[in-house]
């Protein structure tokens, strides 16, 4: 099973590939839509990403910008969704 930092590190990589600003310097609590990592096409991005690696369907209720707004709320949603969502 994939472990909190794990995730965190996981998500931190794949954030790499759309901003020139660097991720791997930014704290889990940045905001990355402020700080220019992330735009609403990126957040898409990053839905999917989450759906496909971690297998979780992220429902509407969920598709709040908060949620998607730091590598933390990511974190915390991906395990949140996994503990939820136990076959």
């Amino acid at each position: 099973m994939t472990g909190e930092t794990d995730i965190r590190s996981a998500v931190r990589r794949y954030l790499a590939g759309f901003s020139e600003n660097d991720i791997l310097e930014a704290s889990d609590e940045d905001d990355l839509l402020a700080a220019g990592v992330v735009d609403s096409l990126a957040v898409l991005e990053l839905v999917n990403f989450v759906e496909v690696t971690y297998d979780v369907f992220i429902p509407d209720d969920d598709f709040e910008l908060e949620r998607f707004q730091s590598i933390n709320a990511v974190t915390e949603l991906v395990i949140r969704l996994r503990s939820e969502q136990k076959l």
